[in-house]
């Protein structure tokens, strides 16, 4: 498999689906864990987004577990399970829903890699669904969201003191279906995003991940790296 194969498969992905989510990196490692490698997480957080189509904001506190596993050299799949929450502010009237399940997948590559100076290039490509009620009127939410991320390490991955900061670009917007009319859609498809992981053990790493004007949110994880 090429490098111009995976690309292209990941430019596929994202110009073949109606919408996109808000997640980029979100839980497990923003580096790659080779073939048969795998992580597990945990995370909280809390986003907010400017609407457009009969709505001016949305806010979600999110707590999430994320499966990741090396497929092969340089690629990666990732899985999402948790609990979402959604308020909507529109005009008529508000939507304060509750925690609703949530579920989403993804593929990561790497695009380029200097060893060097443990500076590599990873592409990230996700899907995501979840649900709200609220008295008995319910939103829907599907996504699909790809990016590209600069990594640099320090140390060794998956050894204690090791360090790696990111930060990249993405592409997203984000549609939440609710009554006929009222299926806003993210103001701002381009946004920025960056943070850290960093192994206290050699198997246990502690996370943190900002998001920028796409979405505005901010992400704080705990895993294990087997």
């Amino acid at each position: 498999m090429t490098k111009a194969t995976v690309a292209a498969g990941v430019g596929v992905l994202t110009l073949g689906l109606a919408s996109a989510g808000s997640a980029a990196h979100v839980g497990g490692l923003a580096s790659l864990l080779g073939p048969k490698g795998a992580a597990v997480s945990a995370t909280v957080g809390y986003g907010e987004r400017d609407l457009k189509g009969g709505a001016s904001e949305a806010e979600s506190y999110r707590t999430l577990v994320t499966g990741q596993f090396g497929l092969a050299d340089g690629l990666d799949l990732r899985a999402v399970l948790g609990l979402r929450d959604i308020d909507i502010d529109r005009s008529g009237s508000d939507f304060e829903g509750g925690m609703g399940e949530s579920i989403g997948v993804g593929l990561r590559y790497g695009l380029w890699n200097q060893p060097e100076t443990g500076m590599k290039v990873i592409l990230d490509g996700q899907v995501e669904y979840f649900r709200s009620a609220d008295a008995g009127d319910e939103v829907r939410y599907r996504g699909l969201q790809v990016a590209a991320y600069l990594l640099k390490e320090a140390g060794a991955a998956g050894r204690l003191g090791y360090l790696a900061g990111f930060g990249g670009v993405r592409l997203s917007t984000s549609r939440y279906d609710a009554d006929p009319g009222k299926n806003p859609r993210n103001e701002n498809p381009l946004g920025l995003f960056g943070g850290a992981d960093y192994f206290v053990t050699p198997n246990v790493f502690f996370s943190g991940e900002l998001h920028l004007f796409d979405e505005y949110a901010l992400h704080l994880g705990v895993g294990y790296r087997f």
